[in-house]
């Protein structure tokens, strides 16, 4: 970098590499980063062993709310298994009396996230192989569809193998997101009205 290409640094601009540990090292004891990234200080199993149960405790004292507690409890004993790969999710549920891992929160949100994408991703598929319509008409539809919950997805799957036309698609999906009991199964649903869709099959053809 020359005069020219001085952006307000000056000439006594200098990069300097620091270590995360060293970082942490500086942090008190009872540090809430420094104890959730505890593994990135530690060398061995044992001390992984001895100190677990202490990290979680100065994490817990913070008083954060109990998800974000859990949420970083979670990466900390992430970060053990990483690291120490002797020492499994099982054996770590057993020293700190965890949830399982499959039965935690953040486990069941992002498992029920992927299984509604998968499932709104497979019935847009169907849908543009079956009508063939206009790419702008496939991206409206969408977002009429992520207004469903996933058992109506589940539901219109099967059911679309009989429409044959875009306004049956469209009054199916207003019969459901006309019922009541709709907005506590939704898992997407908002407010926002959705785009209009015309419902002429000629100028929705590609």
């Amino acid at each position: 970098m020359d005069e020219n290409d001085d952006h307000g640094f000056g000439k006594q601009l200098r990069l300097k590499s620091v270590y995360l540990s060293d970082l942490l090292k500086k942090l008190p004891e009872s540090s809430l980063p420094l104890n959730t990234l505890r593994p990135f200080m530690v060398d061995y199993e044992q001390e992984v062993r001895q100190n677990i149960n202490s990290w979680v405790e100065h994490i817990r004292q913070v008083g954060l709310k109990p998800e974000f507690e859990n949420r970083l409890v979670d990466i900390l004993t992430r970060l053990i298994e990483q690291k120490f790969k002797a020492l499994s999710y099982e054996e770590l549920e057993k020293m700190l009396e965890l949830t399982p891992y499959r039965e935690t929160q953040s486990f069941q949100k992002a498992y029920h996230e992927k299984l509604y994408e998968d499932r709104l991703d497979l019935l847009v598929t169907q849908v543009k192989r079956k009508f063939r319509f206009a790419d702008r008409t496939v991206q409206r539809l969408t977002i009429r569809l992520q207004k469903l919950s996933l058992e109506d997805l589940k539901i219109l799957f099967g059911d679309i193998i009989d429409m044959n036309r875009l306004y049956e698609i469209n009054a199916w999906i207003d019969e459901r997101l006309a019922k009541p009991a709709h907005n506590d199964n939704s898992t997407n649903g908002g407010t926002e009205d959705s785009p209009d869709i015309q419902n002429s099959d000629d100028d929705d053809k590609q």
